[in-house]
């Protein structure tokens, strides 16, 4: 159930789901909009913690 969003709510805006995948260097790899599948969370985490040592 949405909570109530006291400012979004007269500015008609509503709630945007966003996950950004962020290497271990701090750098975004990945940016999803909306709910994320289980299948696109395991490709990302996969992504980020399968690349070459930082430093």
């Amino acid at each position: 159930m949405p909570r109530p969003a006291p400012v979004a709510n007269p500015c008609l805006l509503n709630a945007l789901v966003v996950t950004f995948f962020i290497d271990a260097s701090g750098k975004v790899v990945h940016i999803g909009v909306g709910a994320q599948s289980l299948a696109s969370l395991r490709h990302w985490i996969s992504v980020i913690t399968s690349g070459p040592p930082v430093g």
